[in-house]
């Protein structure tokens, strides 16, 4: 047949395909003004809740459908047995069409498609049967713990918010507050990384509700106007519970991820302003306990009589704090994607690692990732900024220290970037000692690090024991130790993605090995493999893998890099040939240390190579180009 015939033939088809398709989204998009459904608020009776009984209520706009299913499963894990889950549709302003739901985990949808998020919250509100109720837009994500956080702070008599948190990783609001009676509220910590040191650990209380993920007791919410927006509901609600003598809670433990940037800003409290004044001061008591007062209020734009505006805050010691001044902030700054897809870097676990060494020694820490690495609302707090280079080039920080720690692919640093830096650290002597002849900038050795409290000498686990030992992906190459170490004949178990392609399925145990298992499962195996990048291995930078792997006991065998053996001793041994990596791999094979010798080697890598130690070096360094004495 030929292709123009197969075309003629086709086409007729595809045409009534598309014919379906667009009269089944003029179905679905095509709703009338009139269809709509309109809900004014019905007064709740405070006797109307079941006791001890909990309901959950979502609700969802044409962004959001797809994804309640998720929603709903996530409740029914997460709520107490027994909650019955209500579903309400509703249009954002400037959006058309309908919500359509293809799956709803069986909760119960209330029919009707609803002209604004308020007339779908008194519908759902009305439908509400539990002593305490949850609310959560689809558009939020609830993380594990978090329903029961929120709901375990309702039935202690507050109205309780999560955190939100954006795709980025940063805080999209911890709740609403207020500076100024004539300055419109504004979301708290906005554009603060999640793990700010300024968050209040234990949940504070706040001035309002700033995203739709509450819990409360159904007596403690009032309806809304029918026509509300998200950000108006909100704010009558929070006004409702305030004149009930509820707290609004931040429950920081309890969050929510959205695939959202950015959100509505807090629609005023009260057409009334005297009325913010509580708001204002819980703003001030947050701010006590977060670490921060309000430095300025730059105004933007006026609203009516209010003006929108900017707050800028400064750093002070926390109300709890033994510390009379604030402790250094520092920011370490991470080539990491956000999310999962950066949960199982190596550069991810490292900043972790390296951050809690710092806050060991005295210093607060958050850690960025490559997408929150320029943060405009909240960057100008930092005091230090320590990059970890990765493979691209990361801004500086004109009104902080700034750091660079070179870990790996130096061939991508330049020396005008070793110039912008006030300190610069490498992971190779050789190389720093290169980099300083070559760039004129002073570059001091600091070698990778292990955390000595997870990476330890112990038992071998059962499940995760194996012969030779590959943990890592495949970086889109067939790696060449593991490639050597099949041609050798060697019985090779690899954790990491990628490999299905280069090596046959029953090499294979894992796509991924879960960081907490990776000290077992170093010291579980005979021996393990590692390799480098190959500017790594010539400038003499030594893989994180090795300190962790030496740390934890084990034995290994890597491609050739100068200095192995005065750093990792008799427990690393590196081979140039297939033939010299089978006869290290065979058992029984001379070279190796006994027992004590390998337990030797991983305590002289605890004492001299820790994050601890390379905290105290990082530490020092700052402070003496400051002039100052560190903070503990």
């Amino acid at each position: 047949m030929s292709r123009r015939s197969l075309r003629e033939r086709i086409r007729p088809l595809l045409a009534r395909i598309l014919a379906a398709r667009t009269a089944q989204s003029t179905e679905a998009n095509d709703v009338a003004a009139s269809d709509l459904v309109i809900v004014a608020p019905t007064p709740l009776r405070s006797d109307r809740g079941q006791p001890g009984e909990v309901s959950a209520l979502v609700t969802v706009s044409p962004r959001s459908s797809h994804r309640v299913a998720a929603v709903v499963d996530a409740l029914r894990q997460s709520a107490p047995p027994g909650t019955d889950i209500v579903v309400a549709r509703y249009l954002s302003p400037g959006q058309t069409g309908n919500v359509s739901l293809a799956d709803t985990g069986g909760a119960l949808v209330i029919d009707g498609l609803h002209a604004s998020y308020g007339s779908a919250l008194n519908a759902a509100l009305a439908r509400a049967s539990g002593e305490v109720v949850i609310v959560v837009d689809a558009d939020f994500s609830l993380r594990p713990g978090s329903v029961e956080r929120l709901v375990e702070a309702a039935q202690r008599g507050r109205v309780a918010q999560a955190l939100a948190v954006s795709a980025s990783g940063l805080v999209l609001s911890a709740g609403v507050g207020a500076e100024h009676r004539r300055i419109l509220p504004f979301h708290l910590l906005q554009g603060h990384v999640e793990d700010d040191p300024g968050l209040p650990r234990d949940g504070v209380d706040v001035g309002g509700l700033g995203v739709p993920v509450f819990a409360a007791s159904l007596a403690a919410l009032g309806g809304v106007s029918a026509d509300a927006g998200q950000q108006e509901a909100l704010a009558t609600l929070s006004r409702h519970a305030r004149s009930s003598g509820l707290p609004i809670h931040l429950e920081s433990d309890a969050r929510v991820d959205s695939s959202l940037h950015a959100i509505d800003p807090p629609h005023p409290a009260a057409p009334d302003s005297r009325s913010w004044e509580p708001l204002i001061a819980d703003t001030h008591e947050f701010f006590l306990h977060s670490g921060f007062r309000v430095d300025r209020v730059l105004p933007r734009a006026h609203t009516g009589e209010h003006r929108e505006a900017t707050v800028v805050l400064r750093r002070s010691a926390p109300v709890n704090s033994p510390h009379a001044t604030p402790r250094r902030r520092w920011a370490v700054k991470t080539a990491a994607h956000p999310g999962a897809a950066g949960a199982t870097w190596g550069d991810t676990f490292f900043a972790r690692d390296l951050a809690a060494a710092l806050r060991a020694g005295g210093e607060d820490v958050l850690i960025d990732n490559r997408e929150t690495i320029v943060r405009p609302q909240s960057d100008y707090l930092d005091d230090v900024i320590l990059t970890i280079r990765g493979l691209e080039r990361v801004p500086i920080n004109p009104t902080a220290v700034n750091v660079l720690w070179i870990i790996s692919h130096p061939d991508a640093v330049t020396d005008d970037e070793l110039a912008d830096y006030d300190i610069v650290f490498a992971a190779s002597e050789l190389w720093a000692a290169e980099a300083t002849r070559r760039s004129g900038v002073q570059v001091v050795p600091l070698l990778q690090a292990t955390a000595p409290n997870r990476f330890h000498p112990g038992d071998r686990v059962e499940e995760l024991r194996s012969d030779v030992l590959f943990v890592g992906s495949t970086r889109n190459v067939f790696r060449p130790v593991v490639r050597d170490a099949l041609a050798a004949g060697a019985d090779v178990a690899i954790y990491g993605d990628g490999w299905s392609d280069f090596v046959p399925h029953r090499v294979i145990r894992s796509g991924h090995l879960n960081n907490r298992d990776a000290p077992a499962a170093y010291r579980s195996a005979r021996i393990v493999l590692n390799d480098h990048w190959d500017d790594m291995a010539r400038h003499g930078f030594h893989s994180n893998r090795l300190f962790d792997a030496v740390a934890a006991g084990a034995l290994v065998i890597s491609d050739q890099v100068p200095g192995l053996d005065d750093i990792f001793g008799t427990s690393v041994r590196s081979y140039t040939t297939v033939n010299e990596l089978a006869q290290m791999l065979a058992p029984g094979a001379r070279g190796w240390p006994n027992e004590n010798e390998r337990i030797q080697n991983a305590e002289r890598i605890a004492s001299l190579h820790s994050f601890d130690a390379r905290a105290r070096t990082l530490i020092a360094a700052v402070a003496a180009f400051v002039g100052q004495p560190s903070v503990s």
